[in-house]
């Protein structure tokens, strides 16, 4: 789980690809596509602002990795609850794989 995973992503598929690893398996939730989905909130990709909208306060300062995460989580189960999110499939569980070298 994360918030904006597609910026993560090219990070994550550029190390992969340097390692030469292929045919991994990385199933992710995005809570930035669920808030779009679920939220009548403002069209933004920052978490602060998501959870301005949603009326929960970070616990720690944002853009560092302890705070982004637990405001990750944060949101996430404001998520759940709001949309009465109850499987895999409702959060939208997704598969990323990518070939090294290809």
């Amino acid at each position: 789980m994360g918030h904006n995973l597609q910026f993560d992503f090219r990070f994550v598929t550029y190390e992969a690809e340097r390692l030469g690893l292929s045919g991994i398996d990385l199933r992710f939730a995005d809570t930035l596509g669920l808030a779009r989905s679920l939220l009548d909130a403002p069209d933004t990709h920052q978490l602060g602002t998501l959870l301005g909208h949603v009326d929960a306060a970070p616990e720690e300062e944002l853009h560092t990795a302890v705070g982004d995460a637990l405001a990750t989580r944060t949101l996430f189960w404001h998520l759940v609850e709001h949309g009465a999110l109850q499987t895999l499939a409702d959060i939208n569980v997704q598969q990323l794989q990518w070939n090294a070298g290809a």
